[in-house]
């Protein structure tokens, strides 16, 4: 299309608009070359990164690398990560002694953090007891120790045979214990007592396990497995199986393999806070479909939390670096030992929602992914007030596959989403509004782009209003507050930006972008501001923009009912009048006041005139003067809009209008959408006079992000023109008629 190429033009040569030039700092004391650089930042640099550094003669060259370049040098993402990282902090004045960070501790595992060796091959069930044993590991006792994998056979064959059901049955009696030693070679280990198979690991007290644990709860864990084995295509006692015990079965409990310690030789890595164990384990398996429910309890869930029980107001309690290299781990392992396995696409659907809309949420919590994807649900309410709240934990709450999370009190929309964000640890996250009707192969469509554009920073799909039912809804379409939600029809790569009512954005990735809690609760540039982010990095980083999904489609309802919403459409605008201050690339100077300016204008003439006029003017002729000229304003923009529908309205617009509604209301609707866009414009303005961003007053944003050149903004700059010309010849001419008596 044309807005990509125009933007593919500009990013080749106008670095400005969203790759801003890099700025050179001079050199600091000892710190004055390339390799003295690296060396003061750690972590090995000299050497990881002895490629470019050969390149760099001058402290300059260094500065003017990019992450392609190092990309193409061979360099580790992490490390390239690391690298630029730094570069804007010494940029930012930082200094390497305080914001470098030290590399980790070589991790003490055994082998299996590369493709394991032939010798070390094994079975998987080669030893299984005639009874089923179970050694109870507390999630808060257990955390990163060794644990020695068990002897097996290691020939090709025997590796990849699949081993036998499971055929036993369970042998209480007493628990085995953990043998634990330490010495200063190896450190902690953990030896497996001898017919130990299985290792359940619980969030509570251990007696709940005790008191409930029977012989039907280990005949659901053995063929909850043999269940996994089966529709995964793994081999038998790989995964994990999740259950509830207790009477009210409240308390988590989490089943493993002795598999799980040949993978990994150890039961966390050492960086897993305790908290976390058992979130981390379901989530290493989740990409293989090898995480499985059973004994779900009626009184709670698996995912409920409010801020008290799980806070969940920062990101998850591990990086991201221990999911990848724990996947690595697994990839590696299943293709030697079993065969290639690749991993599903994994989806979180953030929903935030305020007014708790069960139907609509049904609608969003019913839809279902491919075979090769796994998505979860992730809701974040944001009213804990809400009387919808019982009934939806009633409805959903046994659900494993849905979160439920309570914010204590009113955030906002943006607090909402960056809860819902925090707390996902998929690849991918599809944001979706808590007020829409999906299309039912909404998620079949969102794994198609990711599998088209893996690099993508993200996909944008399309939100359409259904046709307007009165004069109120079709003003709101004329006034041109939609024209972005169905973005996706016009753009399909290089997209500037989407509504957050139907996003896609990347998760993993180490850019640390989130919601800007500066814009308003209920919305209004959070979205812009975020894409415009992700796209930056993104591209700063080696990967693309984000492109149009125009198949990944949902409805939403109008506002209100079809009522009227000057109130949001005012809030709104009071927000997105920020991007000019944070984006001034994008930001140009007005030709002349628009509807909305002046009306604030009269307004605040009027409010002057009745403040002084006890004392100065009695007759409160000022105030009378600024009421007259606000009722000109708004008679004046009216009158243009009307008169330009019907000289220039498109024929489409007219047949769109005409399904629903006659001459008359389309007529009153054309005026009406000229009162909401000065609404609109006018809460832009009284944004920035409350942000006291007085540089701003009389410039407008390119809602485009540049996408489409300057047409956009000469056009507007016309019709600013017109109406102004048009609004000072009506007050001339009416001035003895309307402000004399």
């Amino acid at each position: 299309m044309r807005g990509s190429l125009i933007l593919r033009q500009v990013l080749a040569e106008s670095s400005s608009r969203i790759v801003q030039p890099p700025r050179i700092p001079a050199p600091r004391g000892d710190i004055s070359t390339p390799a003295a650089f690296l060396g003061a930042i750690g972590r090995d640099s000299a050497k990881k990164l002895s490629g470019p550094l050969a390149g760099w003669q001058e402290w300059d060259d260094m500065w003017k690398t990019n992450g392609d370049v190092l990309k193409d040098a061979g360099v580790a993402v992490k490390d390239r990560r690391y690298f630029l990282w730094c570069l804007e902090k010494f940029r930012a004045g930082g200094d390497p002694s305080e914001f470098a960070i030290p590399a980790k501790p070589k991790k003490k595992v055994r082998g299996n953090h590369h493709p394991i060796r032939q010798q070390q091959a094994q079975s998987l069930m080669s030893n299984l007891d005639s009874k089923f044993r179970i050694l109870l590991l507390h999630s808060n006792g257990l955390h990163g120790l060794q644990i020695p994998p068990a002897p097996g056979p290691s020939s090709a064959q025997e590796r990849t045979a699949q081993p036998p059901e499971f055929n036993s049955t369970l042998s209480l009696g007493e628990l085995p214990r953990i043998s634990v030693t330490e010495n200063e070679s190896q450190g902690e280990q953990v030896t497996l007592p001898d017919g130990v198979e299985y290792v359940v690991v619980l969030e509570d007290d251990p007696k709940v396990l005790k008191e409930t644990l029977n012989a039907r709860w280990s005949s659901d864990v053995q063929s909850t497995f043999s269940q996994i084995a089966k529709t995964a295509g793994v081999p038998l006692g790989f995964g994990c199986v999740v259950g509830s015990a207790g009477e009210s079965h409240s308390s988590h409990i989490l089943v493993l393999h002795r598999t799980h310690f040949q993978i990994f030789g150890v039961f966390t890595p050492h960086s897993i806070p305790h908290g976390g164990a058992i979130q981390f384990l379901k989530r290493i398996y989740r990409p293989w479909g090898a995480v499985h429910y059973v004994g779900m309890g009626p009184t709670r869930g698996w995912n409920v939390a409010d801020e008290h029980s799980t806070p969940n107001l920062a990101p998850v309690p591990w990086g991201f670096e221990e999911l990848e290299t724990a996947e690595t781990i697994i990839l590696s392992w299943l293709e030697y030992h079993w065969q290639n396995v690749p991993p599903k696409v994994t989806i979180d659907v953030v929903i935030p929602s305020y007014r708790v809309q069960i139907p609509l949420l049904r609608s969003i919590l019913e839809l279902t992914p491919s075979p090769t994807c796994s998505v979860e649900f992730i809701i974040v309410l944001d009213d804990p007030n809400s009387p919808s709240i019982p009934r939806l934990l009633k409805d959903f709450r046994s659900r494993p596959d849905v979160h439920i999370l309570i914010n204590s009190e009113n955030r906002g929309a943006s607090a909402a989403r960056n809860r819902g964000l925090w707390t996902s640890t998929a690849e991918w996250v599809h944001f979706l509004d808590g007020d829409i009707i999906p299309n039912s192969d909404l998620l079949a469509e969102s794994e198609r782009a990711i599998r088209r554009h893996p690099k993508a920073a993200g996909f944008v799909g399309n939100v359409y209003f259904p046709p307007p039912a009165n004069v109120a809804t079709a003003a709101i379409k004329l006034s041109g507050v939609t024209s972005f939600w169905d973005i996706a029809d016009r753009f399909k790569e290089d997209v500037p930006w989407g509504v957050t009512g139907n996003l896609v954005v990347r998760r993993r990735v180490q850019d640390g972008i989130s919601f800007d809690l500066r814009f308003p609760k209920t919305g209004g540039g959070e979205d812009i501001d975020f894409c415009l982010r992700k796209t930056r990095w993104s591209i700063e980083n080696g990967g693309d923009g984000f492109y149009g999904a125009p198949e990944m489609q949902a409805i939403h309802p109008w506002w209100n009912n079809g009522g009227r919403t000057y109130e949001r459409i005012f809030k709104w605008a009071k927000g997105d009048g920020a991007l000019m201050a944070m984006f001034p690339h994008f930001a140009y100077s007005a030709a002349a006041p628009n509807g909305g300016e002046v009306l604030l204008c009269c307004a605040i003439i009027t409010l002057v005139g009745l403040t002084v006029g006890p004392f100065l003017d009695p007759n409160l002729s000022i105030s009378i003067f600024g009421a007259k000229l606000f009722f000109a304003t708004i008679i004046v923009h009216v009158a243009f809009t009307v008169h330009g529908y019907l000289l220039w309205g498109s024929e489409e617009q007219t047949a769109y209008l005409s399904r629903t509604l006659g001459l008359d209301s389309r007529l009153l609707a054309v005026a009406e959408s000229a009162l909401i866009r000065m609404t609109s414009e006018m809460g832009r303005a009284v944004g920035v006079l409350q942000r006291k961003e007085w540089n701003q007053l009389g410039r407008r944003f390119d809602w485009w992000a540049g996408r489409v050149g300057m047409e956009q903004r000469m056009a507007e700059r016309e019709l600013e023109t017109q109406t102004f010309k048009l609004w000072l010849i009506f007050v001339v001419v009416c001035v003895p008629a309307l402000f004399f008596e």
